[in-house]
């Protein structure tokens, strides 16, 4: 049976797993932990990663990586290949260190990185100084509007793409419920006027 295809894509926020072969530890001390992180610091530098976070368990690792360049199969191939040699020479084995490759889990983005820089949901009450009912309801309809169902873009063409939205459609011709029914540039115009 073929391994199932990797999906790859400039500027994919990646979950990724790592465990040890049989669930046996891959961490023996710290001194293999620092070896793991210098090798992953490496590994950044080299394929241009951005590491949002990372966490090292005794047998398996978590990886939250950002790949502005579509290298994460490359990247992680590097990784696990010299931290994996290290291994076994330190230890005097041989064989696998890691179970399987590692499994990588693309990440909606915007809903990580809102989270992260610590955006909360709405608190349903006007007024409330921490509602961001707005940028939820922005949020939404932009992924409704703008990239449901079309294929996958270049980091490049989603930055236009998105600029043209904002700039033209959102904001120039896109009618909105809570301006009864008019686009942003038509109530401001309305404003001026009245």
């Amino acid at each position: 049976m073929a391994r199932q295809l990797r999906i790859q894509f400039e500027g994919a926020l990646y979950h990724i797993i790592s465990r040890g072969n049989e669930r046996k530890m891959i961490f023996l001390d710290d001194a293999d932990r620092i070896k793991y992180i210098n090798t992953l610091h490496k590994t950044i530098k080299r394929f241009n990663w951005l590491c949002h976070v990372y966490c090292l368990m005794g047998n398996h690792y978590h990886l939250m990586i950002e790949t502005p360049d579509a290298n994460l199969a490359l990247g992680m191939k590097y990784l696990n290949q010299v931290y994996c040699q290290f291994f076994n020479w330190k230890y005097h084995r041989v064989g696998h260190v890691l179970q399987d490759r590692y499994k990588s889990y693309i990440v909606q983005k915007e809903g990580y990185l809102l989270h992260r820089y610590g955006f909360r949901r709405s608190m349903s009450r006007k007024g409330d100084c921490y509602d961001n009912a707005v940028t939820e309801s922005f949020f939404a309809t932009l992924k409704l509007e703008l990239f449901e169902g079309k294929p996958l873009m270049s980091r490049e063409e989603t930055a236009r793409e998105l600029q043209d939205y904002i700039e033209v459609f959102y904001i120039r011709q896109r009618r909105h419920s809570t301006l009864g029914q008019i686009s942003p540039m038509d109530y401001e115009i309305s404003r001026r006027v009245s």
